[in-house]
Formats: structure tokens, sequence, C-alpha cells
């Protein structure tokens, strides 16, 4: 699976847990003593992406040095 993929699938799995969390916890939301979570999302979504880059490139690392 490419980095790419991967990270499409992990965002599509983000953007349905947050759908979810809108349709059957509307109070989460709408009670929450944070930051609006609808604003936190893009930042949440970019953090999320940035580390499964950084996960990537460790992972490749490794292989690279176990075929060393």
């Amino acid at each position: 699976m490419s980095e790419e993929s991967l990270i499409k699938e992990i965002m599509e799995e983000v953007e349905n847990l947050q759908n979810s969390i809108v349709e059957y916890c509307p109070e989460v939301i709408s009670n929450s003593q944070y930051p609006s979570i609808k604003e936190m999302g893009d930042d949440m979504n970019k953090l999320i992406e940035h580390r499964i880059q950084l996960l990537a490139k460790y992972q490749e690392e490794q292989e690279t040095s176990q075929q060393d």
C-alpha cells in the first residue's frame, strides 16, 4: 500500500468518525468546553497526516537499514 493511499484511507476514516460524532453525539459538539470541535477538525487532520508521514519515513528508514 502506498503512502498516499494509506493517508487517504486514514483521512477518510477520520472524516467518517467526525461525521458519526456529529450525527450520533451532537451534544458533544454543542456542549464542548473546548474550542469548536469543527474548527479543530482541520488542525487534527493535518496533525494526523503529519504523523502518518513521519511513521512512513521511519518505516522506510528501518527497511533500508535492515537491507544493509
